[in-house]
């Protein structure tokens, strides 16, 4: 049995590691061919309990370790009902029932703070393929006083996956979907109202628009619908991705020919292996994900950082909040321009649209970018007026996807590629990109959060739903942090 139990689940890593593979405030047939499992919630509980009752002090720096010895067997989602005074960084120490095996150790974060229940996922990447026990559990104390840990118990249970690594919600106007295969991070955008259609025209150029197959002369209709999003690698998809220390202690990896930075990517790695999932939940209408990203310029490093997402639409506007928790305990301290969000579309949404100038909401004249290159080279734009906030691509008809952040000024967007493609434009190599961002430095043991928004529509809807929003949605972190 053991040995059916590691080939099942090995062969489930690979997946993992494949390539291929609105309201402000906090909230708690298609091209895919794949529905998901939207809607359909497992059912849950805790099914082993232990009892620790417990309390230990410890010093600044210091760590206290729990003897549990708790048995969890096959079971993959642990909890701990814990108190702490101060910011904790603790581990589980874990090893094999039949004792045939090493143990090992998976790390995580507890904020001063923090209440509830915390709880992670545990051998994500089916590495440890037996029945375990928890042998302990450490806290070393990263903030500025001694501190009390009070651990009450321990639970255990088995947490079910999704038949389908993607997972989507919707309302009337908007189909979502994220990928658990890459952090949880959006790699999927349908408008639903009409049929946004891919065809190929005469000159083998491709184009998306709705009910293109009988508007556009002579098209060749290639999708009936369109994924709006590109998924073509981890680094794509829209996603929190953030930039910090490159200097020691950090070891800066080697990537397209420059040191590079720690980069917490919320998809994975430039090699395509996912960011771990450590906790998520899946309902009708919401969806929520924390992950620990991967460090993108490196290969399956784990950043001591947490991500978590949560998911909604409402009224055809797909709200995204952010929180981003760094426990590496780097004094990161430079101000670095901040990917809030990374933003990948499909190619023929080639044309960029936004405001630039000094009246902002008042209805003054929109910019266009049709023919801008890409943005790591000299066609890039880097501009620091966009006094509205948002940005669209759209098509020839001026119909696209809009993107908005409050408070977010700055931008990096180019695109490359050609829009001459025979498959899905959300699996091209051609693409833009477009990130908003805001210049922070991270900040070691505090979190950081803002919200994005997303909608479909012609540039004067998506203009008209982004101011009104306007009036009352604020990123108080963008600026707080930004006074830094």
């Amino acid at each position: 049995m053991k040995f059916f139990k590691r080939v099942l689940c090995a062969a489930f890593a690979a997946i993992l590691t494949s390539t291929t593979f609105v309201s402000c405030g906090k909230t708690v047939g298609s091209e895919t061919g794949n529905s998901g499992e939207s809607g359909q919630k497992p059912s849950f509980s805790w099914t082993k309990t232990k009892e620790i009752a417990t309390t230990k002090t410890v010093g600044v720096g210091e760590t206290v370790v729990f003897d549990v010895d708790f048995a969890i067997g096959s079971d993959n989602y642990v909890g701990l009902d814990a108190e702490c005074d101060e910011s904790v960084v603790g581990s589980f120490v874990i090893a094999d029932a039949d004792k045939s095996e090493p143990d090992f150790t998976e790390d995580f974060f507890i904020q001063k703070g923090d209440k509830g229940l915390f709880k992670q996922i545990i051998d994500f990447y089916f590495e440890h393929v037996y029945d375990k026990t928890v042998k302990a559990v450490k806290f070393k104390n990263v903030g500025a006083n001694p501190a009390t840990v009070n651990l009450k118990k321990i639970v255990s249970a088995e947490k079910e996956w999704y038949a389908s690594s993607k997972i989507f919600i919707n309302d009337k106007s908007v189909k979502l979907g994220i990928d658990m295969n890459a952090g949880g991070a959006i790699n999927y955008l349908e408008y639903l109202k009409q049929k946004m259609q891919q065809v190929r025209m005469p000159d083998g150029s491709v184009k998306t628009g709705v009910n293109y197959a009988n508007t556009q002369d002579d098209a060749e209709i290639m999708y009936e619908s369109s994924n709006l999003i590109n998924e073509m690698d981890r680094g794509r998809l829209v996603q929190q991705s953030y930039y910090g220390i490159s200097k020691a202690p950090y070891d800066c990896a080697q990537y397209i020919g420059m040191p590079w930075p720690y980069n917490p990517v919320q998809g994975g790695d430039y090699t395509g292996t996912s960011s771990q999932i450590v906790d998520f939940e899946i309902e009708e209408n919401r969806i929520y994900v924390k992950v620990r990203p991967l460090d993108w310029a490196k290969v399956k490093s784990i950043t001591p950082s947490y991500m978590e997402n949560i998911y909604t639409i409402e009224n055809g506007v797909v709200k995204v909040e952010n929180f981003f928790t760094d426990w590496s305990g780097y004094n990161h301290n430079s101000k670095r321009d901040q990917e809030l969000p990374a933003f990948y579309g499909i190619i023929s949404l080639g044309t960029l649209v936004t405001y630039r100038g000094e009246k902002p909401f008042t209805g003054d004249e929109l910019s266009y970018y049709p023919s801008l290159g890409n943005w790591v080279g000299d066609g890039r734009a880097y501009w620091t007026d966009i006094t509205e906030n948002w940005v669209a691509w759209v098509n020839e008809d001026d119909f696209g996807v809009g993107l908005y952040t409050p408070n977010a000024e700055r931008i990096l967007t180019g695109k490359v590629g050609t829009d001459k493609f025979s498959s899905q434009l959300s699996k091209a190599d051609a693409t833009t990109y477009t990130a908003l961002i805001p210049r922070l430095s991270l900040s070691s043991y505090e979190t950081f959060s803002y919200e994005y928004y997303l909608a479909i529509g012609d540039v004067n809807s998506l203009r008209n739903k982004f101011n009104e929003m306007a009036k009352t949605c604020k990123n108080e972190d963008i600026i707080e942090w930004g006074k830094r």
